[in-house]
Order: C-alpha cells, then sequence, then structure tokens
C-alpha cells in the first residue's frame, strides 16, 4: 500500500481532518518500516484534497510526536529509529496496588505496540545497588531508542541514580512529585497536586460540605516531600476557612496506608465527638477503606457523609457507592509517555539544568455517587 491508503479523509468522523491525518501518518510510518517515504507538501495537499495549512498542522504534531523529521531540502523525513526502537521501561519492585506504575504501564504498552517499539521493562531492585559502571554498561549495550523510569515518587538509589543522571540516552519520568522533579536533571511529567487538592475541595464545599475529615499519609519521609498534597497543614486549614467550612486541625488525619490504621483513627475522631459531613482523602486507596468504615456504622453516603478520593484509581467506579475521585488519567500518561520520549530522542542531545523541564499533566474531576452533586446543591439554595 501506499501513503495515500493510509492518509483517507472521512467526512463523518467527528475526528478534525489533521488528526486523521496524524493518525494514518502513524499507521503508514508503522506499516512502512524502512521503506516509508512523504512526499512533497504539495504534492500531498493536492491529492488529499485538503489545505496546506491543515496539513501543515498534521506535519508539525508528527515531527512533535517524534514521528517525523524536518530536514534542510528534503522535507519530512520519517525518523527512521523509531520502527525498529527500542525502549527500556524501569519500574519498582513495589507490588503494592496503590503504585502508579501498574496503571501508567499498560498505556506505554499500548503506544508502543501502535508504533511498532519494542519494550524491554527492568525492576529497578536489580539495579539499584549495582555499580554504576555496571548500570552503564547495561544501558549502552541495550541500544535503547530511551528510558522511560517508572519509579515513584522518582528515582531509586545511588550509585544507579549516578548513571542515568550522566546518561546521553533520552530519558523520562512520567509522572513523579514535583518537588523531587525540581531538584533534579530530569525531562518529568507532573501533577499540580495542589491545584488539583483545592479543586476537590471546591467540589466537596459547592456540594454543601462544611465539615471536612481530611485524610492524609502520617509525617514520615513521604510527608516531608508530598505535604497534604501539597499543603502544610495552616495552609490547609486556611483555604477551608476561605471556602467557607470550618477549619479544624483534629479533623486531619495522619494514617499509614492500611485498614487497621484508617479504622483506628477514624474510631479516635468518633470518641472526641468530631461530627464530619465530608472526607477527602488523599488517595483513592485510603477512600476505599474509608467507605468500608462508613458503612459499618451506617452512614449513608453521600446522604450522610461525601467520599471524595485523589488520584483515579480504575477499580474506583466499581464500588458502592461509585467513587468520586481527581482523575490523573494514569493510562493516558502512559500513552502520551511514549510519543514525548521519542520527541526527545529526536532533537539534539542537551544537558539540562537543575529542575530539568517539567510537563504538566491534565487532571480530570471525576464525579460519582459517593459525592452530592454540586449542580443539585445550587439549585436547591436558589429555590
Amino acid at each position: 500500500k501506499d501513503i495515500y491508503s493510509f492518509l483517507t479523509i472521512n467526512e463523518l468522523d467527528p475526528k478534525p481532518i489533521y488528526r486523521q491525518l496524524i493518525a494514518g501518518m502513524e499507521k503508514y510510518c508503522s506499516a512502512a518500516g524502512k521503506k516509508a517515504s512523504i512526499p512533497p507538501e504539495r504534492i500531498l495537499s493536492g491529492k488529499l484534497a485538503v489545505s496546506r495549512t491543515i496539513l501543515r498542522k498534521a506535519l508539525h504534531h508528527c515531527v512533535e510526536k517524534g514521528l517525523l523529521v524536518k530536514r534542510w531540502g528534503k522535507g519530512y523525513v520519517p525518523v527512521r529509529d523509531q520502527q525498529a526502537g527500542r525502549i527500556l521501561v524501569l519500574c519498582s519492585n513495589n507490588p503494592d496496588i496503590s503504585s502508579p506504575q501498574h496503571y501508567i504501564l499498560p498505556g506505554i504498552q499500548q503506544r508502543a505496540t501502535e508504533l511498532g517499539i519494542e519494550l524491554e521493562t527492568i525492576l529497578t531492585g536489580f539495579i539499584y545497588d549495582r555499580s554504576e559502571e555496571f548500570v552503564t554498561e547495561l544501558l549502552e549495550k541495550g541500544n535503547y531508542t530511551g528510558i522511560l523510569n517508572l519509579t515513584y515518587v522518582g528515582g531509586f538509589e545511588e550509585p544507579a541514580m549516578k548513571a542515568l543522571r550522566k546518561t546521553r540516552i533520552p530519558l523520562y519520568y512520567p509522572y513523579v512529585a514535583e518537588g523531587w522533579a525540581k531538584k533534579q536533571y530530569f525531562h518529568c511529567g507532573c501533577v499540580n497536586t495542589k491545584q488539583m487538592f483545592y479543586d476537590a475541595l471546591k467540589i466537596l464545599a459547592d456540594g454543601g460540605s462544611s465539615r471536612i475529615i481530611t485524610i492524609t499519609v502520617e509525617k514520615d519521609g513521604l510527608f516531608q516531600l508530598l505535604g497534604i498534597r501539597g499543603y502544610q497543614e495552616d495552609e490547609l486549614l486556611s483555604l477551608q476557612e476561605s471556602l467557607g467550612m470550618e477549619a479544624d486541625p483534629e479533623r486531619i488525619l495522619y494514617c499509614k496506608y492500611d485498614r487497621e490504621a484508617i479504622y483506628k483513627a477514624l474510631d479516635e475522631l468518633l470518641a472526641k465527638r468530631k461530627d464530619f459531613d465530608s472526607v477527602l482523602c488523599i488517595s483513592d486507596f485510603f477512600a476505599i477503606h474509608v467507605i468500608s468504615y462508613l458503612k459499618t456504622h451506617n452512614y449513608r453516603i453521600p446522604e450522610d457523609v461525601a467520599v471524595m478520593g485523589f488520584c483515579g484509581f480504575p477499580g474506583g467506579q466499581f464500588l458502592d457507592p461509585a467513587l468520586s475521585t481527581m482523575d490523573y488519567q494514569y493510562s493516558s500518561i502512559g500513552y502520551n509517555a511514549v510519543d514525548r520520549l521519542l520527541e526527545i530522542a529526536s532533537k539534539k542531545y542537551r544537558k539540562l539544568p537543575l529542575g530539568g523541564v517539567i510537563d504538566w499533566i491534565d487532571y480530570v474531576p471525576c464525579i460519582r455517587k459517593s459525592t452530592r452533586d454540586p449542580q443539585k446543591q445550587v439549585k436547591k439554595a436558589s429555590a
């Protein structure tokens, strides 16, 4: 098949024409491999009966994705290495269901399959305590197009980290904490968790909540890095006041992530006769135990107590009631990370300054049955 068999335009498809062209170009380059060739713009435009403006927009996006490069005197040329490329994926040894890598990896696998890229996965436990020389040799022998590091919150122990800092192989962290990224020299994907947490509080406030329990991690090393999703305790209390909520430090619970610890913290709060009408958890995996606890104590959700999670665990939609959450869109993070890595790989290597380059990841408020509908509350107030 020639290129025009792939670059077909369907006028009934709601997807914009330039998006259809991008999808077709991806399929063509993957199918044609090293035989792929891109005709000049004027020929493509005429054959496809699309404007040069739309065509250039599609070609520009293909360059950003690392699919094509623009060469002087040759126009657009496929990135040859991409079809025979190999990406190394570094995963932690953490088997815990709460580890984001389990939900990011499927997106990486889907996109790599679409682009004909081979993936190789290594658990960081295999290399984190090996010598810098060992890790460097491992990376160089692998002939990798790039590296995706899924270790959370970011990085692993020396001396392996020294090898990663020195390697010229394109390296991307699809999802790490902002505080960690700003102290490194890498390309990183980050979520603005502080804004995200504010949005979650606002959803609860708009739904009529005023006495909110916040459940976060205990005050250990992880807390020092994350805070309460970017907030310190005094900042959170001020934020609650600004949203018309009661600011009570005793309603901020610091817990280990396990069922017994969460149940105990809630038992202690009830023993103090502290009433509440909502619970905001810094993770969906805390919220799962909160819903279970509330049910055993005969609270109606959300009529008596609204529950909001945070992160977008795919299983949250199957809870009873379905869990409202702030969704990171983990699968999309993985999917987009492959394109971002190829984009980095298509450019000339340059050493990054402290703080590296941060890509901000979009998140989506996902309102389900565990919280009150803010729109209904507005109608009720105006009635």
